[in-house]
C-alpha cells in the first residue's frame, strides 16, 4: 500500500511516517521545502508541494492507495484556517480526482468545542470540522 502523509515533518506526522514504514507501507511524504525533508526516515519518499497551491499536489497523489491528513494551520488565524485546515484538504482531494483512496484525517482537541476562545479567535475548529 502506497501512503502519502500530508504534514509528515509535524510532530504528529513524523510519527505516522515512522509507524507506517514500520508496517511495511510505501510512504509518500509531501512537504513545503527540500530542508525539512532532512528529519524523515531515509526510506520514506519526499515529494515536494504545498497544500495551498493545487499546482503542486499532482505528484503527490499519483499511485496512492492512502491519504493521513496530519497538517494544521499553526494559529495562522483565520484565513488561515480556512486555505489550510480546509482549502488544503480540499486541493488534495480535486488533485486525487475519481481515483479511490482511503482517507484519515487527522483533527484537534477540542474541535466540538464551537464557543470556545481559541474557535471563536481562529475558527480553526470550524474548518477542521468542514474538511
Amino acid at each position: 500500500m502506497n501512503v502519502l502523509v500530508i504534514g509528515a515533518t509535524g510532530s504528529i506526522g513524523l510519527l505516522v511516517v515512522k509507524e507506517a514504514l514500520a508496517q511495511r507501507y510505501a510512504v509518500r511524504a509531501l512537504v513545503r521545502r527540500q530542508a525539512k525533508a532532512r528529519q524523515l526516515p531515509p526510506e520514506a519518499q519526499v515529494v515536494i508541494g504545498e497544500i495551498t497551491r493545487p499546482e503542486t499536489l499532482a505528484a503527490a497523489v499519483e499511485g496512492i492507495d492512502a491519504i493521513v491528513f496530519t497538517h494544521g494551520s499553526d494559529g495562522s488565524g483565520k484565513v488561515g484556517a480556512e486555505n489550510v485546515d480546509y482549502g488544503g484538504v480540499r486541493n488534495v482531494l480535486n488533485a486525487l480526482g475519481s481515483r479511490t483512496a482511503r482517507i484519515a484525517l487527522m483533527t484537534a482537541i477540542g474541535v466540538t468545542n464551537r464557543t470556545g476562545h481559541y474557535n471563536q479567535t481562529t475558527e480553526a475548529h470550524d474548518w477542521k470540522r468542514r474538511s
